[in-house]
């Protein structure tokens, strides 16, 4: 199923440069990831982004969004074997990317979110070492970037998730949801990286009730 994911992919990269660049055509993919994407098109999406990857002068976004696109196909398969494979691939791809641009905040929080999802194939088993490994990456994004609203959402999200015992809690992430609110009112409308401000307005909301 992934090799026939690729090759349409590839056909449909193919049949789409004419009178496209690589810029144009990444447009045209991202404004689908801007509509509601149900979880069984994730995998084509991922296909077609890694083929407009390989592209000369591709955006290094074609890259992310193969990533993104993997973890959210992860993140709605019922098989943790298949999940894994999954973030397996998505992990190898940011990794490639952080060495061409290890300044680049956004590759640490995906990084982050990828660890993040890892947790949900056995939470109490996965959840100390996967939140630790995710904390970091989030501290090295905000370290980046202070004002990256997905980088405080996902810190926020590993907060809520993290019992009271241990430093986290509803009461300690509501405060840090609404700074992700904030940050997301500001950020670049021109950004090709903009997920995030739908769910963590849900958290808003869950936080005043």
């Amino acid at each position: 199923m992934k090799k026939l994911h690729f090759i349409i992919a590839i056909m449909f990269v193919g049949s789409s440069l004419f009178g496209q660049t690589a810029t144009t055509l990444f447009d045209s993919l991202s404004r689908q990831m801007s509509t509601s994407v149900k979880p069984a098109e994730y995998a084509l999406l991922a296909a077609r982004f890694n083929a407009l990857s390989t592209m000369e002068a591709s955006p290094w976004e074609a890259g992310y969004y193969y990533a993104y696109c993997l973890l959210m196909e992860a993140n709605g398969t019922e098989s943790d074997t298949k999940k894994d494979a999954l973030l397996d691939q998505a992990e190898q791809k940011v990794n490639e990317l952080i060495k061409l641009m290890p300044r680049e905040d956004e590759l640490y929080t995906l990084r982050a979110f990828i660890n993040q999802v890892r947790i949900s194939v056995s939470p109490m088993m996965r959840g100390m070492k996967y939140s630790g490994l995710a904390n970091d990456d989030l501290a090295l994004a905000i370290e980046i970037d202070k004002n990256n609203p997905r980088a405080w959402f996902l810190k926020a999200m590993n907060t809520y998730y993290t019992p009271a015992m241990f430093g986290g809690g509803k009461e300690k992430a509501c405060p840090l949801f609404q700074k992700a609110a904030g940050l997301f009112t500001q950020q670049n409308k021109e950004s090709k990286i903009n997920w995030g401000t739908e769910i963590n307005n849900q958290m808003v909301k869950s936080c005043a009730q």
